[in-house]
């Protein structure tokens, strides 16, 4: 091995691990591990239908934003039995600074029930100040694979 390649292998090679050893953490965690994926986005008027899910299944929510205003989609209220998963991400529809683009909201079915969500588009700063909010019903129905 020649002394780039060698320093370049030593370099990559703890990230490497810490890569797969969070990959398997993730892995052999089941309630992280969503059975299905549903997407919503909201209609015309920007409303999103009430939803059904099993527990453990995934609602993507994915709502337009502009993140460079400091305005983003956050949950307002929801649930015990609703959970977000991870991170909020942003998907970019256009190249121009102050686009719209896409937010992305991870929503997980925990517990069973009917259960109120209410997301807000606030800016990061006052949460409290929201200029949207999309209301909508998630009916968490129990699996009977998924012990309570």
């Amino acid at each position: 091995m020649s002394g780039k390649s060698r320093v370049l292998f030593l370099l990559l090679m703890p990230l490497l691990l810490i890569q797969l050893a969070g990959t398997q953490a993730k892995n052999n965690s089941p309630a992280e591990t969503p059975r299905h994926k549903i997407v919503v986005r909201p209609d015309a008027e920007g409303k999103i239908p009430d939803q059904k899910l099993k527990q453990g299944d995934e609602l993507v929510v994915m709502l337009p934003a502009q993140p460079g205003t400091g305005y983003r989609w956050v949950l307002k209220n929801g649930a015990d039995g609703i959970s977000v998963l991870g991170d909020t991400k942003f998907i970019q529809s256009a190249s121009e600074p102050g686009a719209t683009e896409t937010q992305v909201i991870r929503i997980a079915g925990r517990k069973a029930g009917d259960h109120s969500v209410s997301l807000a588009y606030a800016p990061t700063w006052d949460k409290s100040s929201a200029s949207r909010t999309v209301n909508f019903n998630v009916d968490v129905v129990s699996n009977s694979t998924n012990p309570q």
